[in-house]
């Protein structure tokens, strides 16, 4: 934001070099994951087989820290800015598009304040370069070199993506002024959308929300004072949700009013022994994915306590297997040397405070849905 020494000309620069990115991920269709959390929105695209990901504050007033020096923090932003404006134009060549960015509403050189202003609404494509037939010839040659299974494998991968990327194929929405207009048109947009939004709230607006051809809307407010009997209209959470289940999910979970179900992070990977959400495991099992167990380790005793413990086991009934087994594991602990005795703590140690992290979630959940 601008104050005080950060000058009006740097903000715009840095807003135009963010915008130009966007651009690019719309235009190559990279968008692999989105998740909203409070410190902003994380988004994730696939870039010349690099998983690039960053984040977007949320569109609200900021107020900056006084102890932190700006004057130091505009040196390394000298170099930043210049760096990326070179990754932009690398990656605007690799798609054969103008850069700076061109739109193809606009036939010459137009750098109106008209241009930026549609350029920065992301809602309109971009003017693209003659494309050589050479490079089409060498990448289909490429394709016919590999084997069979890797062959088949590869037109697999590629048939999901191509869907994927047409996730919202045939979807004409219309955004509600209270929603975060820059991040939905970005989404949409990337999967195969149409958007639009009141031509009052912002430039750059396709069509209006009379629109008959409108199949969703998204709203934020419970209640409207107008209704349209032939589109949906859901939550903003819906759009963000089906591009991390790679699917269109029921609009009926999103009704405006409705409880939304967790919006769960796509960068989370599931590993045996840590917390799953209920809702996380239904989609796995769904999917007919593995779902990890997760094991509890008992949490850790005194040795007084453990002494006394063990000595009421032994007139338990354990089998003769079992005894054998566990005096294995004591006798092998207790020859280790120091430096893997210690690293066997560790180890031990951090088991036992996800399990008890686990634990504490569980109880957290319970307690959630009994109230």
């Amino acid at each position: 934001p601008q104050e005080g020494h950060i000058k009006a000309k740097v903000v715009k620069n840095c807003r135009r070099l963010a915008l130009e990115f966007l651009h690019f991920v719309v235009a190559s269709k990279s968008l692999k994951k989105v998740f909203v959390s409070i410190k902003g929105i994380y988004y994730q695209a696939e870039i010349n087989g690099e998983n690039v990901t960053w984040v977007m504050p949320h569109q609200f007033s900021q107020e900056l820290p006084s102890d932190v020096d700006f004057r130091i923090m505009l040196t390394f932003l000298e170099f930043y800015v210049t760096l990326l404006g070179f990754i932009n134009f690398r990656l605007y060549h690799t798609l054969n598009l103008h850069y700076p960015p061109k739109l193809q509403l606009f036939s010459g050189d137009d750098s109106s304040e008209e241009s930026e202003d549609l350029l920065a609404s992301l809602a309109h494509n971009l003017s693209a370069r003659p494309v050589e037939d050479a490079e089409e010839d060498d990448s289909e040659a490429m394709d016919l070199s590999l084997e069979p299974a890797l062959r088949a494998a590869q037109e697999k991968a590629d048939q999901e993506k191509n869907r994927f990327q047409k996730l919202f194929a045939g979807c004409r929405i219309f955004l509600g002024r209270e929603t975060p207009r820059e991040s939905l048109v970005f989404v949409i947009r990337t999967l195969g959308g149409e958007v639009s939004w009141s031509s009052s709230q912002a430039a750059g607006a396709t069509f209006g929300e009379t629109d008959d051809d409108i199949t969703h809307q998204i709203v934020d407010r419970p209640r409207q004072s107008h209704r349209y009997l032939t589109r949906y209209y859901v939550q903003p959470q819906w759009v963000y949700d089906c591009v991390n289940a790679c699917k269109l999910l029921p609009v009926e979970s999103y009704f405006p009013g409705a409880d939304l179900p967790a919006h769960l992070s796509p960068f989370v990977e599931a590993a045996e022994g840590e917390y799953l959400p209920p809702e996380q495991v239904a989609m796995m099992e769904e999917e007919g994915e593995d779902v990890p167990v997760m094991e509890l380790e008992p949490p850790q005793k005194s040795r007084k306590r453990k002494a006394a413990e063990e000595a009421v086991e032994i007139a338990d009934e354990r089998t003769e297997a079992k005894k054998e087994a566990d005096e294995e594991k004591e006798l092998a602990i207790m020859a280790m040397p120091k430096k893997k005795k210690r690293l066997y703590d560790r180890i031990m140690h951090s088991r036992q405070k996800k399990s008890t992290e686990v634990r504490k979630l569980k109880q957290r959940r319970a307690a959630v849905e009994k109230s």
